[in-house]
């Protein structure tokens, strides 16, 4: 190869890997900003529930209304991603947000709070197809599953914020304070979002992701067919891929445990344990740094040492969280340092699964597909959250007591670990085979066995 065309390649590579390294940055900041806008209601719940007389039955009314909306918006703002740039969907979604926080924070009626928090979360919603989508767009199968484990630790990042800062907001102003002062924030950062350079490579001028790794070039098709056209022939991808279905089951029940145990830990830490809100805010904190780092290592040994195998690691942290979920449920009152480790274990394993089914939902698809197939398994995962971890924990805690309520979460993690094992076994080069049978076969195999 001629010493010119080496040097081109060497430099184009930089500047490719210089971009993607600065598109995973912002990323990650964007997506923290809009938790700043979400994670608060768990932390504000009990403060809710004290003030307004509401019982948990009627904020689990809240809580499933909102989890419904957010897993339908996903699905559809999956197949509505490429439609407009990545940073401008950030940018409205991030803003509207806000303005719900802000309604959020002058309301007293149910209905209203139902209402308001549903919108909400369609507004928050729009936010993950967009990372999807840039993710798939700038990396490869076996960066992804890393990529994916940093860009969830935004989840985490902002958390950490809310349950770090926002403490001290309900304490000196009050609970509505922690949606007024956050929704103010989040539309500033929002309009910022739009000078960001959140793009795909094409944008800015880059070669695509296959030619970078020296993969085989995406088979583009349905050129000239209408939108409603290639939305169906996604869906239909979708839907006859048996291994999207057993992850996305697997996510119905990881969403239980995950929205349930997140959303209601601040109530029992207060209720069963007897700690104050600082109390709870702090180990809320190790919580979520716990998960900040059992979601990246999961995303990192499934690429590095499982060579994007996602099946195997989420099965052993599922194992973990079933034994973690039993220990802080059994373990006595007045040991605040054992509840402490606890909690921070099972931060630790409770957000790995997570990031392996969505990794795994982009191994399992071809890249048009890509972001609605994570919005499919995205609906599953709410549409679980919303019929279990809402109305229904909030009846079975407030009429027959918390160890109902580890008993379902328990439950469900030996249920998403069984869904996890039907995919051991897959091969993506098979399941490629099946859904391009014209198309040049992968040089990269990526497994979730």
């Amino acid at each position: 190869m001629d010493n010119n065309v080496r040097l081109f390649l060497k430099t184009n590579n930089r500047t490719y890997d210089m971009w993607g390294h600065s598109v995973l940055v912002l990323m990650m900041v964007s997506y923290t900003m809009y938790f700043l806008v979400r994670q608060n209601f768990s932390l504000a719940m009990p403060f809710i529930e004290g003030s307004l007389g509401f019982s948990k039955t009627e904020i689990g009314v809240i809580m499933t209304a909102s989890l419904f909306v957010f897993g339908v918006g996903k699905f559809v703002n999956g197949f509505f991603s490429h439609l407009l740039r990545p940073k401008v969907f950030l940018s409205l979604g991030l803003i509207g947000s806000s303005l719900m926080n802000i309604a959020f924070s002058k309301v007293t009626v149910l209905w209203q709070f139902s209402l308001i928090w549903s919108f909400n979360a369609f507004f928050q919603s729009i936010a993950w197809p967009q990372c999807v989508r840039l993710m798939s767009e700038w990396y490869s199968s076996t960066q992804l599953g890393t990529r994916w484990g940093l860009v969830s630790m935004a989840n985490q990042a902002g958390s950490f914020l809310v349950f770090a800062f926002f403490t001290f907001l309900i304490e000196s102003y009050g609970w509505r304070a922690s949606f007024f002062i956050p929704g103010i924030v989040g539309i500033m950062a929002g309009l910022l979002i739009l000078a960001l350079p959140l793009e795909v490579p094409k944008e800015l001028g880059l070669c695509s992701m296959e030619e970078r790794h020296g993969l085989p070039p995406v088979v583009e098709t349905n050129t000239d067919s209408s939108f409603g056209k290639i939305s169906w022939d996604i869906l239909s991808e979708i839907l006859k891929n048996r291994y999207l279905w057993y992850i996305s089951l697997a996510t119905f029940f990881i969403y239980i445990v995950k929205t349930g145990f997140c959303s209601w830990a601040p109530t029992y830490l207060k209720e069963a344990k007897g700690l104050g809100i600082k109390a709870v805010g702090f180990n809320m904190v190790v919580f979520e740094i716990a998960g900040a780092f059992g979601g990246l290592i999961a995303g990192w040994v499934s690429d590095k040492i499982f060579k994007g195998r996602r099946g195997h690691v989420g099965m052993i942290y599922l194992g973990g969280m079933i034994v973690l979920l039993i220990g802080i449920w059994m373990s006595p009152v007045n040991f605040p340092v054992l509840d402490l480790v606890l909690l921070g274990g099972l931060g630790f394993v409770l957000f790995g699964p997570q990031v392996m089914a969505g990794a795994a939902s982009v191994d399992l698809s071809s890249k048009k597909a890509a972001v609605a197939a994570n919005g499919f398994v995205g609906f599953f995962s709410y549409f679980g959250s919303s019929m279990v971890s809402g109305v229904f924990l909030g009846y079975m805690t407030q009429h027959y007591g918390w160890s109902a309520t580890f008993t379902i979460l328990s439950v469900s993690s030996a249920m998403a670990a069984y869904f996890f094992w039907k995919t051991l076994g897959y091969g993506k080069e098979a399941v490629q085979a099946v859904k391009e049978p014209k198309s040049e076969p992968s040089k990269e195999v990526v497994n979730l066995s």
